[in-house]
Formats: C-alpha cells, structure tokens, sequence
C-alpha cells in the first residue's frame, strides 16, 4: 500500500513538473475590448492587448490543438497564434530560463509586482505587429 501511495505521488510530480503551463494560466480570460482582444488573469495582475484574430490556449489540450511548431516551452500563461499573416507569441510566468528561446523568437519583459512575465513573439510577425503587442504588456486593470 505505502508503494503504490509513493508511485502515486511521484507520478503526480513527475506530471506537474512537466506541464508547458504555469499553474495559474488555467486562470487566464480572453475578452473583446474595444475593438481588441485583452488577455488577463486576475491572480497575477497580468494584462494584455492583442489583435483580434488570434486564437489562445491556457491549457496543454488547447495548445496541442494550436501549435505548429515543436519547439519545447516552459512557464507559459498563455499561447496565441494567427493565420493571416501567419505567426505566435507566447506570455510566460516566472520563466527559469530563456536563452533556449532567443533563435527562434523576439523577447520583451515586464514586471509587474511581483511576478515576471516575458513575451516571445516569433521572429515571422510583421515589425508593426511585434511592436503592438509587446508594448501593450501592462498591470491588470479589468473593471
């Protein structure tokens, strides 16, 4: 019995050690604002603006769904990605590290209180758009 509770246990960990998302991203809301989509979560004070033709994943069965690409990453609150012109970012929570990301993706920070976040956006987003998005990381204002 004490077997099967520490395989249970470690198998938990081992789960929940491996998931692609933060464990608040399941927290993370998407809503139309203004002629914009704004991305939030209340618990860590993160907010965003986005295009309105994106499609978002807070969960590993939604990005599964959503992802073209293989590339592994870590800590994310949420994933989008657009057809037209075709590209993703990604926002990340507390990441460890994000040398692995810097080929592949632009990368912009923020703090707000005291959580981290960084924004990758694929090196194939127009410049206007790369620029749009990783300016409009700002603290949570939702009313």
């Amino acid at each position: 019995m004490i077997i099967i509770k520490l395989t249970l246990i470690v198998l938990a960990v081992f789960l929940v050690g491996c998931s692609t998302f933060s464990k608040v991203a399941i927290d993370t809301k998407v809503v139309n604002d203004d002629g914009y989509t704004k991305v939030y979560n209340e618990q860590v004070n993160f907010g965003s603006y986005t295009f309105g033709d994106f499609e978002f994943a807070t969960n590993n069965k939604m990005y599964k769904r959503l992802r073209s690409n293989q590339i592994k990453v870590k800590d994310v609150l949420f994933f989008a990605t657009t057809v037209n012109p075709s590209y993703t970012y990604y926002v990340l929570h507390n990441p460890k590290n994000i040398e692995p990301y810097n080929t592949h993706f632009d990368i912009t920070e923020a703090t707000i209180g005291e959580h981290r976040f960084v924004m990758l956006v694929s090196k194939t987003a127009p410049s206007y758009d790369r620029d749009f998005l990783m300016k409009n990381i700002f603290p949570n204002k939702v009313d």
